[in-house]
């Protein structure tokens, strides 16, 4: 996400990479609640980018970043990270698919799974296939794509299940059932960092507080 006042462009950026567009379907209500929260006026820009977290920790540092959401924790002492929240697993497959989770994720060895790309994101990737060896077995993996989106339709047209965020539920696409899988261990901690010597503190302190709106209302 970029933000400018003033003329002079301030960034804001999520870290896709990191989750893997986990939040993805809060975008459009950061979009909206940051622009009104901040009097979004002509001289104002939002716009939406995605980074690493490692990139991010650098750019903050370096102050070529205003903002960032990003994978905690976050260890400069240049750098302050606020309130953060957790990212949960569900399973994906075809509505019409039949349902084996009395036997976990394992129930579920032999079919057909998509994959999030390592090279968008290996923390994702690695994750999900460490929790399916966990299980007792190696995936097979049929396709790969960059994003949870993408991976959703996928579902739909029958082409395999996945694991993706619980966040992937706002997305609201038809033709594809989430499973809980009860899984108490978070797939890790997101929250917002930004230079403790930041000018920007004000709109700064204005978009940690509409992520915590945002995603404190986790209604799906």
């Amino acid at each position: 996400m970029l933000c400018s006042k003033h003329g002079r462009p301030s960034k804001v950026e999520r870290a896709r990479c990191e989750s893997a567009s986990g939040l993805l379907p809060y975008l459009k209500s950061f979009r909206g609640r940051f622009c009104v929260s901040a009097s979004f006026t002509p001289m104002l820009n939002f716009k939406m980018q995605g980074m690493p977290s490692p990139s991010q920790v650098s750019s903050l540092i370096e102050g070529r970043l205003d903002a960032g959401i990003l994978r905690l924790p976050v260890s400069s002492p240049k750098l302050i990270s606020g309130p953060p929240f957790s990212e949960h697993l569900v399973l994906a497959t075809p509505a019409d698919a039949p349902c084996r989770l009395k036997k976990g994720i394992g129930g579920f060895r032999n079919s057909g799974f998509i994959f999030v790309s390592p090279s968008v994101s290996k923390t994702f990737h690695d994750r999900v296939l460490s929790l399916c060896l966990k299980a007792g077995f190696t995936p097979r993996v049929v396709q790969e794509a960059n994003e949870i989106l993408t991976i959703l339709h996928l579902v739909r047209a029958g082409v395999g299940i996945s694991l993706v965020p619980r966040s992937a539920l706002r997305l609201k696409v038809p033709g594809v059932r989430f499973h809980e899988l009860g899984w108490k261990e978070p797939l890790w901690r997101i929250g917002i960092a930004w230079n403790r010597d930041s000018e920007k503190f004000p709109l700064i302190s204005r978009l940690v507080k509409v992520v915590q709106a945002v995603v404190g209302d986790q209604d799906v």
